[in-house]
């Protein structure tokens, strides 16, 4: 329940309660009255119409006070309220932008690193091609070193010459 709803409520109870008082207090002016003689009573039946007439025009003063302090304090939280969900939206559009901007680095800095690796894994393919095709160049005319023999001669799967050392 909202303050504005509890102090009204409040008010209204307040209002209810000076109601009955002023009920009770009527009856028992109107017992008093009914003991007196007539002269006493009409002077003082016009009394307690104007007392009766100045607290029900201070109560209702008191109401319409409190009713205008209840407007203004709704309308006081609706523009609370306003800029509430403004100050919330700034606040998720920033958190928001500092995670993607938090991705974004991140995951260009990831891909910076791939890209390093994968240069680097290019140049060794590069170089073992280049070893790989020199050995290919070479078919004939091997040269032993010094203290090497060969053991055997034959050919392989696919027919090519092949020798094997000691």
């Amino acid at each position: 329940m909202s303050e504005i709803q509890k102090e009204i409520f409040g008010m209204m109870a307040l209002a209810e309660d000076l109601q009955k008082n002023a009920e009770t207090l009527q009856q028992a002016a109107e017992d008093a009255l009914k003991k007196l003689p007539e002269e006493v009573r009409s002077a003082v039946n016009a009394s307690t119409q104007e007392l009766i007439g100045k607290a029900a025009q201070n109560a209702s003063k008191g109401l319409l006070d409190a009713s205008e302090a209840a407007t203004a304090a709704a309308e006081q939280i609706r523009s609370a309220l306003r800029w509430a969900w403004l100050k919330q939206a700034l606040w998720l559009f920033a958190v928001g932008g500092v995670i993607v901007a938090g991705l974004y680095f991140g995951t260009s800095w990831m891909i910076s690193q791939r890209m390093d690796e994968l240069n680097e894994l290019k140049a060794q393919i590069s170089a073992e091609e280049a070893r790989k095709a020199g050995f290919e160049l070479v078919e004939w005319g091997i040269v032993l070193p010094k203290g090497r023999e060969i053991e055997r001669t034959g050919r392989t799967n696919d027919g090519r010459a092949a020798v094997i050392f000691k």
